[in-house]
């Protein structure tokens, strides 16, 4: 299991905010963006009726930032917009910020416009703008990886921590979290990106499964 840090260096604090194009293994350069195709499931009654609906989702890069060896990318959409479905599609703004191009942070929609700011001000320290389990990928991937929270990496049933292994398609990871609520699961393919992503929720019913139709790369 690796060990995580969680603090960005004083030099990162000196460093201007440019707007950058660069290589990654998640590919965050501005204008980027993937669209998605699938189904969602959602409860539209009592716990035995369900409807399902086609779905498509778009998701690109409005934005990067870059303080030193820190990527805060901008992110229009994301398969979460699909959780909690009900008959239209919002798509939020969400901050996928990298840490070395290693450590991927993923900050939700409710926390996107304060670290945003803070980001934009070259005045601002950025300690701790990202939180422990806001991390969702971490690199070099290889199968029997587990990543995540550090106060969940011990528990004995596995919960709360992300778990790599391989997939029958070349070149493919198969990511999977697991929590009492729900259970979600995607594939990741470096230089690409996400190209599956499975989303079950363990009560009241809400699932996604969507794959990636289009990508494009600038």
């Amino acid at each position: 299991m690796k060990k995580h840090l969680f603090l960005l260096f004083g030099m990162l604090f000196l460093a201007q905010i440019t707007v950058i194009a660069g290589n990654a293994p998640f590919p965050l350069t501005k204008g980027n963006f993937w669209i998605y195709e699938g189904i969602v499931k959602y409860q539209t009654g009592g716990p035995q009726k369900a409807t399902t609906q086609k779905v498509s989702l778009k998701m690109e890069v409005t934005e990067v930032y870059q303080r030193a060896q820190v990527t805060i990318a901008v992110v229009k959409g994301f398969p979460t917009d699909l959780i909690n479905y009900e008959d239209s599609i919002k798509r939020n703004n969400y901050l996928i910020v990298s840490v070395n191009n290693r450590r991927y942070y993923l900050i939700r929609p409710e926390r996107c416009d304060s670290v945003l700011a803070k980001v934009k001000n070259q005045k601002a320290e950025l300690i701790d703008i990202v939180k422990e389990d806001e991390l969702f990928l971490d690199f070099p991937l290889h199968k029997g990886e587990v990543f995540g929270e550090t106060a969940m990496l011990t528990r004995e049933d596995g919960y709360y921590s992300w778990k790599v292994s391989e997939s029958s398609k070349k070149d493919t990871f198969h990511i999977s979290y697991k929590s009492s609520p729900a259970s979600i699961s995607f594939d990741f393919v470096p230089g690409k990106g996400i190209t599956r992503y499975n989303y079950i929720h363990h009560g009241t019913i809400s699932e996604c499964n969507i794959k990636l139709i289009r990508f494009f790369h600038q």
